[in-house]
Order: C-alpha cells, then sequence, then structure tokens
C-alpha cells in the first residue's frame, strides 16, 4: 500500500485497494457514530473519497486506517454541526434524564471507541476459541497504547494478550470452579 503515489499508476491502485479494504469498517464506526445506516454509509463513502483526493497528504501509509477513522469522525462532527437545528442536544440529553449519557461529539467518539474495544475483544476471544492466533493478535494490537489516546484495556486484554502469545501458564480452561479474579503484576510474573 501506498499513501503517497510517487510511483504512478502502481501507488494509485494500491490506494485504491486499501481505501477499499477500510470501507467497511469506516460504516461500522459511522453507524455506530450516527445510528442510521444512510447517513452511515453516505459519511463513510464521503470520507473515502475525501481521503483519494487528499492521498498526497497522508505520511505514513502505515497509519491510513487512523487517518481514515479520524477523518471520518471529523465529518460526522461536522455534519450534526451542519443540521445543528434538527437536533436539540440538551432536549434529548432532557430527555434520558441520565447524567452520562451525552450526544457531545467527543462523547459519542468516546462511546463509539470503547463499543469497538469491546466488540474487538469478543472478536479476538472467539478467534483463539478457534485457534485463529493471527487475527487474535491483530485484534489486540489495534487497542495497543498511542500517544494521546485513552488506554482502554484492561485484564481481558492482557489476558488474552498472554494466551495468543502461546503463554500455557495463563490458559483458564477447563476450570473446576468459576474464576473469581484474574491478576497480573507488572513485571508479567
Amino acid at each position: 500500500m501506498a499513501g503517497r503515489t510517487d510511483d504512478g499508476v502502481h501507488g494509485a491502485d494500491a490506494f485504491a485497494q486499501a481505501l477499499v479494504a477500510e470501507l467497511p469498517r469506516l460504516v461500522r464506526l459511522a453507524t455506530r457514530l450516527v445510528r442510521d445506516a444512510d447517513q452511515a454509509e453516505d459519511c463513510a463513502q464521503e470520507t473515502i473519497v475525501g481521503a483519494w483526493r487528499r492521498r498526497d497528504q497522508l505520511r505514513d501509509p502505515a497509519a491510513l486506517s487512523a487517518w481514515l477513522r479520524r477523518s471520518l469522525v471529523n465529518r460526522v462532527i461536522d455534519r450534526s454541526r451542519v443540521h445543528r437545528d434538527e437536533l436539540d442536544i440538551d432536549a434529548i440529553e432532557a430527555d434520558w434524564k441520565d447524567d452520562h449519557y451525552s450526544v457531545a461529539p467527543d462523547r459519542v467518539l468516546e462511546r463509539a471507541e470503547l463499543n469497538e474495544y469491546v466488540a474487538d475483544i469478543s472478536l479476538a476471544q472467539r478467534s483463539l476459541s478457534a485457534g485463529n492466533y493471527v487475527r487474535a493478535l491483530h485484534l489486540l494490537t489495534k487497542h495497543r497504547p498511542q500517544a494521546g489516546k485513552t488506554d482502554l484495556r484492561g485484564f481481558e486484554w492482557r489476558y488474552l494478550w498472554h494466551v495468543s502469545q502461546g503463554d500455557e501458564h495463563l490458559a483458564l480452561t477447563n476450570c473446576e470452579v468459576p474464576v473469581q479474579a484474574v491478576a497480573f503484576s507488572p513485571g508479567g510474573d
């Protein structure tokens, strides 16, 4: 995959293929954010088109997924600002009568990231159960801490990470009694 298309058609083709591969993930994220399938698809497609137009601005091809997600979130936020008259945020929050619920864009993004984390943890666990360590490792790697981002990882991530590494000492299979707690020391002891 190439972010910059200095090498002509081949680079552009690789970038286009990478964008097509990212589209389903963008649609899922957009659906979580806007809760409307048609609007979600529109936002995701607009993000892909915008990325294609600005492909020369992508400095690190490995960051394509994060670049597209940030672009999508910005697009959703911009859309919500344009249609703010259609959506009375204060009224919605008052109707819910829940101080923790918010439709503010930054809170929506936090919830979407947490939902994605929970879904990926579940998929990673199923992948490990099926013996697909590569897929589990890929899903878990997505949630390694990044600068400026909240670390959502908990014991479940650490447990699955160790199992995906083939650490037999951490496998909790066929337990006679329910597991009450799992703890890991910072040193991995």
